[in-house]
C-alpha cells in the first residue's frame, strides 16, 4: 500500500491519495484507505504516481537501432 502520494490518473491531479495494491495491481484509489492487516506500507509524501503511465519517459539515440536491435 502506499500512503498520501501525488497522484495523476491521465486526465485529472489527486494531491493526496493512498493506493491499495493487491496481488501485483491496484485494487482501490482514495483519499484515505485504512491499511489491511500485515500489509507492507510505502510512504508516498513527496512523491508523484503515474499508474498505468509506465514508462512515460524514454531516451532513443542515433536511430534507435540499439534499443530495436537493428
Amino acid at each position: 500500500m502506499i500512503q498520501g502520494a501525488r497522484l495523476f490518473d491521465g486526465e485529472q491531479v489527486f494531491e493526496r491519495a493512498d493506493v491499495l495494491i493487491k496481488d501485483g495491481l491496484i485494487a482501490r484509489i482514495d483519499d484515505e484507505i485504512d491499511a489491511p492487516k500485515n500489509a507492507q506500507i510505502l510512504d508516498g509524501a513527496g512523491r508523484t504516481l503515474l499508474p498505468g503511465l509506465w514508462d512515460a519517459h524514454a531516451h532513443l539515440g542515433g536511430n534507435g537501432s540499439w534499443w530495436f536491435g537493428g
